[in-house]
């Protein structure tokens, strides 16, 4: 049986020996059940990282230093850029990891040496990734993103939870739930 909303729903609500909405609401029991699915989604990543890894790709524009990172991007595992897609059998390179303040020459920098450490490297600013050296030639899927997503909020009925084994704990975030309300309720 898959564990949806409406699944979940009921558990907390037998938890709270409340069948119908009397003391809570619906609204108020699903914002607790995310509360507490988001509690599992974060020990999940913690435990099995790359259940929830995703691979992306994107475009590379002419000297566009900076792009946008995917909406529901957690964290960066890996990040490869393709410099000269215009040669045949050319692969992508990996890139590093640097902070903004490590580069020690400017960041629009078109020149490989110790400002980036040999590989090519990307920085983030906010939701945006920027790359050192500035890709100079335009191509498709030139850049390859791996990386841990983020999972959406529970708000329809039919909406499933995705975690490993839900059959097994699913129950955490309904007791979860159940907990809190009856914390903040009148019983």
């Amino acid at each position: 049986m898959s564990k949806t909303l409406t699944v979940i729903q009921a558990s907390v609500r037998t938890y709270l020996d409340e069948v119908t909405q009397n003391d809570w609401t619906d609204t108020e029991v699903t914002r607790e059940i995310n509360v507490g699915y988001m509690k599992i989604y974060t020990t999940v990543v913690g435990v099995y990282e790359e259940y929830y890894s995703t691979k992306a790709t994107a475009n590379t524009v002419a000297d566009q230093q900076e792009y946008h990172l995917p909406s529901d991007l957690y964290k960066i595992r890996r990040v490869e850029v393709n410099y000269d897609p215009s040669t045949a059998n050319s692969v992508a390179r990996r890139a590093i990891p640097v902070s903004m303040d490590s580069v020690l020459r400017d960041l629009g920098s078109n020149t490989l040496g110790i400002s980036t450490y040999r590989n090519p490297a990307y920085y983030i600013r906010g939701s945006i990734i920027g790359f050192i050296p500035v890709p100079t030639q335009a191509g498709t899927a030139n850049i390859t993103l791996w990386y841990i997503k983020n999972v959406a909020e529970l708000s329809a009925t039919t909406d499933t939870i995705d975690v490993p084994f839900p059959d097994r704990y699913y129950d955490a975030i309904s007791l979860e739930a159940a907990g809190t309300l009856l914390r903040k309720g009148q019983q």
